[in-house]
This record gives C-alpha cells, sequence and structure tokens, in this order.
C-alpha cells in the first residue's frame, strides 16, 4: 500500500515545496520556509510516540520533523494530477485542455516527490509515504493518533469531504493549519478573484465552519492560535492553526478572545 522509497541523486530535478536543512548540503530553500516553526505550525502538540499522518506532505518538512521528536509518521499527497482541483478559468490550460494539464502538472508533482525522497534517504527518515485521493482515504491505513491537515484545504474544491476523510482516521488529536475567517458564523469565501485568479487558491472557512464541522465528527477545539510564516509567492503570510480533540465535551471557545 506505501510507496516504495525512491532513489534520487540530483537536487536539480526536484521542487522543493518546502525549505529543508541536508547534512552535507545546508538549507535548500523552498516556496515555504517553516525552519525552526514546527511548534507553531501544529500548535505546541507533542508528538513523541504517537502515529501521525501528514495530509498534504509535499516535500516532508512537518514528516521529518515530527519524526525527529519521535513520532511514527506516515507522509500522505495527491498521487496525481487527477487528484488535483482547479478553479474553472475559461481560458486555462486546466478548462480547454485537461490531458496537456495533466501531463504538464504530472511533472510538477513528481519533482516535489523526488524532493520529498532526496531528503528521505539524506536524512535517514523511516517515515512511510502514500499516494492517492484526499477524498477517499483507505481504512487499511489504519488508526491515527494525530493528524495534521497543513496548507492544503485551500486547494481543494470539496474541504468539508477532505476534513471527513481525513478525520474518520483520527483517534485522539486532529490540526488544521490554513487561512482562516475570525467569525463564528459557519461560512466560507472564495479567495480567487474571477479576473486575475490564482485558479488553485478555493476557500477560506470560517473558524465557526471549522468548529460545527469537527463537532459533527466528535471533536471539540481546545487551542486556537496564529501565526506569520514565510512564503516565497506570497511574502510573509498569516496562517491560523487549530487544535482539537475526540472528545465533544472539552471546552471550547476559551481562546477566541485572540481573535
Amino acid at each position: 500500500m506505501y510507496a516504495h522509497p525512491r532513489t534520487v541523486k540530483d537536487v536539480n530535478d526536484c521542487l522543493f515545496y518546502h525549505s529543508l536543512e541536508i547534512h552535507g548540503l545546508g538549507t535548500i530553500n523552498g516556496l515555504w520556509n517553516l525552519i525552526g516553526r514546527l511548534d507553531d505550525y501544529i500548535g505546541g502538540v507533542d508528538v513523541k510516540g504517537r502515529r501521525v499522518l501528514d495530509v498534504g506532505c509535499a516535500s516532508g518538512f512537518l514528516s521529518f520533523e515530527m519524526e525527529k521528536r519521535g513520532a511514527e509518521v506516515v507522509s500522505f499527497d495527491a498521487e496525481s494530477a487527477r487528484d488535483i482541483d482547479r478553479l474553472p478559468f475559461a481560458k486555462s490550460l486546466y478548462s480547454t485542455n485537461r490531458k496537456r494539464w495533466e501531463d504538464e502538472f504530472n511533472e510538477t508533482i513528481d519533482r516535489v516527490k523526488r524532493s520529498y525522497w532526496f531528503a528521505h534517504e539524506r536524512i535517514g527518515s523511516n517515515a512511510k509515504a502514500f499516494y492517492g485521493d484526499i477524498y477517499n482515504l483507505p481504512e487499511e491505513l489504519g488508526s491515527f493518533d494525530m493528524t495534521v491537515i497543513g496548507q492544503i484545504l485551500v486547494h481543494l474544491s470539496d474541504p468539508v469531504s477532505a476534513i471527513g476523510s481525513v478525520g474518520r482516521l483520527c483517534s485522539d488529536t486532529l490540526v488544521i493549519t490554513e487561512g482562516m475567517l475570525a467569525t463564528e458564523k459557519p461560512i466560507m469565501k472564495l479567495c480567487a478573484d474571477p479576473d486575475k485568479g490564482p485558479d488553485w487558491a478555493w476557500w477560506h472557512l470560517s473558524v465557526g465552519l471549522y468548529r460545527s464541522l469537527l463537532k459533527m465528527m466528535g471533536f471539540g477545539i481546545v487551542k486556537l492560535s496564529e501565526a506569520t510564516y514565510e512564503s516565497k509567492h506570497l511574502g510573509p503570510t498569516k496562517l491560523h492553526t487549530i487544535v482539537a480533540k475526540r472528545d465533544p465535551k472539552l471546552s471550547q471557545g476559551s481562546d477566541l478572545r485572540a481573535w
């Protein structure tokens, strides 16, 4: 079920979504620099001894850092371009020639996978990787003490179903880090400008909508936080982190004053 580890010799064959520090190579710069920011990104949750699913692993920064702290990690990402959603802009290649778009984007996906395996080997990681459809994660993956959804929901046409798919496999702690709307109204907002795009930015969900969805799934929010991270293409970017526990009796709302 898990991907067979790949041997990638040339760093130039890779596309690094995350910046990574690799012994002998120093820092390899990626589109997002989360180095030294794991605690902020996952809400300070202790991962030692826990089985963790890293959803939207990309180059693997979160997977490798959580593994260093004692977690047993399964890294998940899309198998191919067929698992990727794009907004239906009329003149986009996605809309005018889907086959060509898939061929081109599959190369991008593969270059990101290469960055994961390039780092995986050199870091000496034991993390396992599973590639597939986020909306239909198989039960064969088993149960996870903790699942981390990191900046992937904004790229999905149906983030609600994705959260449900991930949540089914989570026995205790669910962490979501995304751009969010700071309101208790259960709403979501389209991110893309209809004239300018980008075609990959679908939705930002509100805290209230997350709260409602998580309650449906048997989770209660125990922590809300925010931090700013460096993005090569977006500049300094504020993201919000929700930590939820599978216990609907847990106190909710006490941290909302931070908003």
